[in-house]
């Protein structure tokens, strides 16, 4: 394991993305799990003996020089063939059950938006929140803009499919591990238009000490960095928006496999929240999504944070909730 360790640590990143439970493919968490571990562990070794020791023992040089003596560039399909071996084994991963699920994630996006003061549910899930009886919130027509981190990447397809088939356009902006202060500058230097409703779910790849130590420096970096968010997407047409908090669920909801990463990273998502109910309080424009308030429940997440189907149709619904989507 330890002469293949960078293969394994190249490989395991795509395979877990493509093959999310309950998104990407069917299995439950531990059968998933299973499966990563051993497509790892082929895709290692498969790259570490055909392309890793080879490349170390001079093979490149060896080709090259071969080429060059024989004026044939067709010894080029060996290294290409491996590649397209290895995109196969990519496809093959990201395909592996997708069938069912996607077809389910298409079902829930015809779903009707719940009448007005009606309490938002999705299979059979109770949201915190309920739909306001008038609606000042997006209009049919509307452009909305999806900004966020890796929490909602799995979400992508079924959000859009939601939102345009109530009539809007949809702009996602998703990007794993955006930080909030990147966001600002990234989009700032890009200067493309955004939606007149601005979907926000940035917080979680933030900066802070544990037992609130340096708290108010780190909350005014927090401040500043949000508050400059809003002035920008202001500047590129933003003119209201919604800011999903960070859920916070009980320990014992969290699934075994998610219990290093709550411990890790949940401690400070309650510092989050807590700016981000001041910033509420500080801008008109801006209401909340309260998933800490809506995802106290089961199933919801794979990980402590990344959303199962259940956990993003949930969402869905608290964002169109609290937005008046």
């Amino acid at each position: 394991i330890g002469v293949r360790s960078y293969s394994l640590y190249l490989w395991h990143w795509p395979i877990f993305v493509f093959t999310r439970p309950g998104l990407d493919q069917p299995l439950g968490l531990y059968p998933t799990l299973a499966v990563r571990l051993v497509l790892t562990v082929i895709a290692a070794e498969l790259s570490y003996r055909y392309v890793e020791v080879p490349i170390r023992s001079g093979a490149i040089g060896r080709w090259r020089a071969r080429l060059a003596a024989a004026g044939d560039r067709r010894r080029q399909v060996s290294p290409i063939a491996f590649a397209g071996a290895a995109a196969v084994l990519l496809v093959a991963v990201s395909t592996l059950g997708a069938g069912e699920s996607r077809g389910e994630q298409l079902l829930v996006g015809q779903s009707v938006v719940p009448p007005a003061g009606a309490v938002v549910a999705a299979a059979g899930l109770r949201a915190a929140t309920t739909v306001p009886q008038q609606r000042a919130g997006a209009q049919p027509g509307d452009t909305i803009t999806v900004l966020g981190d890796s929490v909602l990447l799995g979400a992508e397809e079924q959000m859009r499919s939601e939102f345009a088939a109530s009539g809007y356009g949809v702009d996602y902006r998703v990007e794993p591990a955006w930080m909030l202060d990147n966001a600002g500058d990234e989009i700032a230097a890009q200067g493309q238009r955004v939606g007149s409703t601005v979907v926000i779910n940035l917080g979680h790849n933030t900066l802070w000490e544990r037992d609130r130590a340096n708290f108010d420096t780190w909350a005014g970096e927090f401040d500043e960095d949000a508050d400059e968010l809003l002035a920008t997407l202001r500047q590129l047409g933003a003119e209201r928006f919604v800011w999903i908090n960070m859920g916070v669920p009980d320990r014992s909801l969290v699934p075994e496999m998610g219990q290093r990463q709550y411990d890790l990273y949940l401690w400070y998502f309650p510092y989050v929240n807590e700016r981000l109910d001041a910033l509420v309080a500080r801008h008109s424009d801006v209401v909340l999504a309260d998933w800490a308030a809506s995802s106290n429940q089961p199933g919801l997440t794979y990980d402590a944070m990344h959303l199962t189907g259940d956990g993003i149709r949930l969402m869905i619904d608290t964002v169109r909730s609290a937005g008046g989507i």
